[in-house]
């Protein structure tokens, strides 16, 4: 056999073992979700307890690593959700529908399964939602958040930009005034977004005491510790702890290794 053809058999050799390991890639998923479905179907028909949340609960880590594979979308992650609400594992079951209500604010299965899975942890655990105040708030509230800030300051910039030329082409001082208004709004913006603390959403993954400061002898801020599932903001790490917010804005310090990030995506 020649040189020349020895080296196109390499190649079609080449080409076909990358060609079956990208297949294998994009089965990986779809086969860990038919596995996941099979699962929580055959969950369903067992009768005794421990063997069905166990199955649901195998059911839920399927759906959770094929999201973490490439099947990510809101429903794979509300379906790890319902899969560990059934398991009767709160902590997850919370983690995986925020995840899902993040990737699809409008997907209603997470939403109602979510109120569901907070009805279960204790009454005295404050929920989002549960914190007082008028609620259409938060809606006004989630304007400011993060990713519109660069928005906001491009528009406020160009807005001061505009009634500056405005009032040097109409000689009109009232134009003036709004160019300095815009311009006193977009300084007050970055310099809050500069000095701001960088935040993120997390939930308990287990139980953990809720301390008054970053130390194992600081009193704990509540009689019981904080169940698995309860919903945090993370604003400061500091060694192996964390400094965050409940809903009710209370402050706390707890163990970061208790913490499931949702920026981290599915556990």
């Amino acid at each position: 056999m020649s040189k020349s053809r020895l080296h196109r058999h390499y190649r079609a050799l080449l080409l076909a073992c990358l060609l079956a390991f990208a297949n294998s890639i994009h089965a990986a998923p779809d086969t860990l979700l038919r596995d996941a479905l099979d699962t929580y179907a055959n969950a369903q028909s067992l009768q005794q307890r421990d063997e069905r949340l166990a199955a649901f609960a195998r059911s839920a880590q399927l759906f959770a690593q094929a999201a973490r594979e490439g099947a990510g979308n809101a429903e794979v992650l509300a379906n790890a959700g319902t899969a560990a609400l059934q398991a009767e594992r709160i902590g997850d079951a919370i983690v995986y529908l925020r995840l899902a209500i993040s990737s699809d604010p409008d997907n209603a299965r997470a939403q109602r399964n979510i109120r569901e899975a907070r009805t279960l942890i204790a009454d005295w655990v404050p929920k989002p939602g549960q914190a007082g105040g008028w609620q259409p708030i938060e809606e006004v509230q989630s304007l400011l958040a993060p990713r519109y800030m660069p928005l906001a300051a491009a528009l406020l910039f160009l807005a001061a930009c505009l009634f500056t030329g405005l009032s040097v082409l109409a000689k009109r001082a009232a134009w003036l005034w709004f160019a300095g208004t815009a311009a006193a709004a977009w300084s007050a913006l970055m310099v809050s977004t500069y000095f701001a603390a960088p935040v993120e959403n997390a939930v308990l993954s287990s139980e953990s005491i809720a301390r008054a400061a970053d130390s194992h002898n600081s009193p704990a801020r509540y009689a019981q510790p904080l169940p698995a599932g309860t919903e945090v903001t993370v604003v400061e790490k500091r060694g192996e702890w964390v400094r965050a917010t409940l809903a009710d804005e209370v402050e706390i310090w707890l163990r970061a290794s208790a913490l499931a990030r949702l920026s981290s995506g599915p556990p």
